[in-house]
């Protein structure tokens, strides 16, 4: 799994998965498997205020082999809009708990325009 802060997809590309390693304090998440889900969200950049584009379900990979471990399969219209996005993971535990990854900033989404 990629854990880089920086994600480049081409408009309207949906093939290529976002994947994220989620850590706290540079250590792998243990406990995805106490969660009862996992969120994408995405928003651009320059509009601090703006709805999300995309804040979807994402899915949890297998936590004892990939602690962690996380990716989003884009759908249609995610990346129909080149521009810099703000991106998040947010994972909802059993107990009703929330965490936020990061949770020192953003991931950052380059949707790059197509040539067609």
């Amino acid at each position: 799994m990629t854990t880089s802060t920086i994600f480049n997809i081409k408009r309207n590309d949906t093939s290529k998965n976002i994947e994220c390693t989620l850590k706290i304090n540079n250590v792998a998440v243990d406990n995805l498997g106490l969660a009862t889900g996992v969120k994408f969200i995405m928003r651009l950049a320059a509009k601090k205020n703006a709805a999300p584009k995309v804040a979807a379900a994402a899915i949890i990979d297998d936590p004892v082999l990939y602690p962690g471990a996380v990716h989003y399969e884009w759908g249609t219209g995610d990346t129909d809009t080149a521009g810099t996005y703000s991106a998040e993971w947010e994972v909802t535990y059993s107990g009703g708990g929330v965490a936020t990854f990061p949770d020192d900033g953003y991931l950052t989404v380059n949707v790059v325009a197509d040539l067609g």
